[in-house]
């Protein structure tokens, strides 16, 4: 984590940011995931720190707190997994949309490539939201999302588990 052009204050300043790349080391060490070749393996992972960051943080965004320079990001954030889009429209390339604060939120926008992890992280992290958001009385409310999440990540996914394993483990 450091400070680039792109941001205005070390990202070391947000709470979230901390916390996910933290569960980096929570994953290595406490669960069978391991990071592998494949897209949906990187994604998976991503998507997994980016949940943690949103229970640590209490919040569904990702880097609100960061002080992107809004000329790179005009979403003020890096990642929003309670609408991926960001009321953005998507263009041609994902690397663009990825850049303006645009990401994935369901399986029909995925990216098969191996350096897309952030950018398909969303979905999953989108779906953890869907879940857990109890605004409208009909998610399951944060607390027991987060209990199955861990049960989930800890105990039902092995070395080569991706999103159709975490769904089907769900």
């Amino acid at each position: 984590m450091s400070t680039t052009e792109t941001y205005k204050s070390p990202l070391s300043r947000s709470l979230d940011i901390v916390s996910h790349e933290l569960t980096h080391g929570l994953i290595q060490h406490a669960t069978h995931i391991k990071h592998g070749s494949s897209s949906h393996s990187q994604a998976l992972i991503e998507a997994i720190c980016d949940i943690m960051a949103m229970l640590v943080d209490g919040d569904f965004t990702i880097g609100e707190d960061a002080n992107l320079n809004p000329l790179t990001r005009s979403s003020g954030m890096i990642r929003n997994p309670s609408n991926p889009h960001n009321g953005l429209t998507s263009k041609s390339n994902w690397r663009q949309n990825q850049a303006n604060g645009y990401t994935a939120g369901h399986m029909d926008e995925y990216i098969n490539e191996e350096d897309a992890a952030h950018y398909n992280s969303t979905i999953l992290s989108h779906a953890f939201y869907l879940m857990a958001d109890n605004s409208k009385g009909s998610g399951l409310g944060l607390y027991v999302t987060s209990e199955l999440f861990f049960d989930v990540i800890t105990n039902y996914l092995n070395s080569n588990a991706n999103f159709y394993d975490f769904k089907d483990a769900f």
